[in-house]
């Protein structure tokens, strides 16, 4: 979001620096902002994820079961205890199946990649 923000903002400044040096604020040169943001990622962008919003608003273990399980993952796998990384690594995903089935997991990863674009 703020990225989109601030390279619009600073097309539309530059576009208007040019229209002041050049005293032409008519439509025609004013227009060269849209060419300047189709040209750039901004549009780009908008156009690709215009889905993301509705698709992470309409799942909301986005907000609330990854990042536990994310959290929780991080804090077992930097947890010094004497287990080896690779019991470890079986230990989260022990959990983060219990948590959410591997079919749901993958259902997720899916969706998600669709929804990305």
């Amino acid at each position: 979001g703020s990225n989109l923000a601030m390279t619009a903002g600073r097309l539309a400044g530059e576009t208007l620096i040019k229209a002041s040096q050049q005293n032409d604020y008519s439509a025609t040169f004013l227009s060269q902002y849209k060419i300047l943001l189709e040209d750039s990622f901004v549009l780009q962008d908008l156009k690709k994820y215009r889905n993301l919003p509705g698709f992470i608003a309409s799942r909301p273990e986005f907000f609330s079961v990854y990042p536990q399980l994310i959290s929780d993952a991080t804090y077992e796998f930097l947890t010094v205890d004497g287990k080896s990384k690779k019991e470890k690594q079986r230990q989260i995903w022990r959990h983060t199946t219990q948590k959410r089935s591997k079919w749901r997991i993958l259902s997720d990863i899916y969706r998600s990649w669709r929804a990305f674009g």
